[in-house]
């Protein structure tokens, strides 16, 4: 079946994960929602499955959210546009608690001006809003042990640095000249950067004499981004 808008397609697919479930007799600890697109697993758990009781499948005939309860101001309608709903919003309210990644924004400035439109249902549910920095677990990050190195190193022993950087050179297809300074970054979309300012820093470096070994994520703009490191500098 072809769904005309992208929210009848993720919210098919949540249902169903949520019928998935309940009949295959699963008690989850935790739903996890990610981003908007999943967002509605909370009010269709909390509304339906929650108050049916998910070892009940028969009870999965009972379907459909009542829109007069949900598309009131608390809930699922959109503060901008009142006459939409906004399915990111229902997935705050519903949620016993919210994640938003970030390693330089206090809760504070997230919610007051970066919350898109959020900020009186974010300000509501400011309790369970939490702000998680990004990080890597360096049992599993860590160049002394990765199998995928060509050589590993650590901060005591260094000498095996170097035969990583001449590896992601050749890789890269890029001079294995040792005094370059090499720049290696993976993008992707929810990087958020600004691609103006990347590219003035990748003149400025390149000018310099650095090298850089950007690798991008496969989606379609950054396909474009690719191809325009690839004609302008390797």
């Amino acid at each position: 079946m072809v769904y005309p808008f992208y929210a009848f397609r993720f919210t098919y697919f949540s249902r169903a994960s949520l019928d998935y479930i309940a009949k295959s007799g699963k008690q989850p600890d935790v739903l996890h929602l990610h981003n908007w697109e999943t967002a509605i697993v909370g009010p269709l758990f909390w509304d339906i499955f929650a108050k049916q009781c998910l070892d009940e499948p028969d009870k999965l005939a009972l379907c459909g959210l009542d829109p007069g309860r949900l598309h009131r101001p608390d809930r699922f309608q959109d503060t901008a546009k009142t006459h939409l709903v906004n399915i990111l919003k229902g997935g705050v309210v519903y949620s016993n608690k919210v994640i938003v990644m970030s390693s330089m924004h206090s809760k504070g400035r997230i919610i007051h001006s970066m919350s898109h439109g959020l900020e009186p249902t974010l300000s509501m549910h400011k309790e369970k809003l939490l702000v998680a920095p990004y990080g890597f677990d360096n049992s599993t990050w860590d160049p002394s042990t990765d199998k995928f190195l060509p050589v590993n190193y650590s901060t005591e022993n260094m000498r095996g640095k170097y035969a990583c950087k001449v590896a992601l050179q050749q890789q890269a297809g890029i001079s294995t000249h040792a005094s370059s300074i090499l720049v290696g970054c993976i993008i992707s979309e929810e990087s958020g950067f600004d691609l103006e300012k990347l590219k003035a820093v990748v003149r400025n470096a390149i000018r310099e004499g650095a090298q850089g070994s950007f690798w991008f994520l496969a989606t379609t703009g950054f396909c474009i981004i690719g191809e325009w490191f690839s004609v302008d500098y390797i």
